[in-house]
């Protein structure tokens, strides 16, 4: 190593900082910044957050009725309510007015207690000698179902099949749900379709 020349400077021990001196600055400053943080933070409040609601399904349609797609002289206006319906000759308005329990029903059949098949019979008669009758309007009562201790349930979901094919069809006009004085969920009104003879005259017994 060569001698420094005249006017140079000279390396001096202690001119450079030592290693370990840097540390520890760097070291004191990181202290120093967490205490300035933690100062600032101290009133801060945390919130948790907040579960989302699960989200809800939206409400299952009802079942349709057994055998309906297969009628295509009956028309549903509305696919939620399969208790519903009018033969294709019967105009939409006799339907409403139904609906309203106009005109009022002169007979009933209550099927409490019965099973499908004897159900199944029981209407098939009784719609007979009712269009026989021109009755005009009739309710059927096939109960709510559930808790009621009965197959009012499974009548309610069978009851639109059988009107609509079958021996129950042709004597079947028009039908909806009963009104509240007349049973309303648990009932039915049928508009019958009078039997009429060869010379297009309503037969009446």
């Amino acid at each position: 190593m060569r001698p420094p020349r005249k006017g140079e400077p000279q390396d001096r021990p202690g001119d450079e900082p030592a290693e370990d001196d840097r540390g520890d600055r760097q070291d004191l400053q990181k202290r120093q910044d967490r205490q300035d943080f933690a100062s600032l933070m101290g009133d801060a409040t945390r919130f948790e957050p907040v579960p989302r609601p699960a989200a809800k399904k939206p409400p299952s349609p009802p079942p349709r009725p057994r055998n309906v797609e297969a009628q295509p002289h009956f028309v549903f206006p509305d696919p939620l309510e399969p208790r519903f319906a009018r033969a294709r000759n019967c105009p939409e308005r006799e339907l409403n007015r139904l609906l309203r329990g106009d005109p009022p029903p002169v007979e009933r059949l209550d099927l409490h207690g019965f099973d499908q098949k004897r159900a199944q019979r029981q209407l098939a008669r009784f719609l007979e000698s009712a269009a026989a009758r021109d009755a005009g309007c009739v309710l059927v009562i096939h109960g709510h179902g559930g808790g009621s201790g009965d197959a009012g349930g499974v009548l309610k979901e069978m009851l639109p099949g059988w009107l609509t094919s079958g021996s129950c069809g042709p004597n079947v006009r028009a039908f909806a749900p009963a009104q509240r004085r007349d049973g309303g969920e648990g009932a039915i009104y049928l508009l019958i379709e009078a039997h009429r003879t060869r010379n297009g005259t309503r037969r009446r017994g």
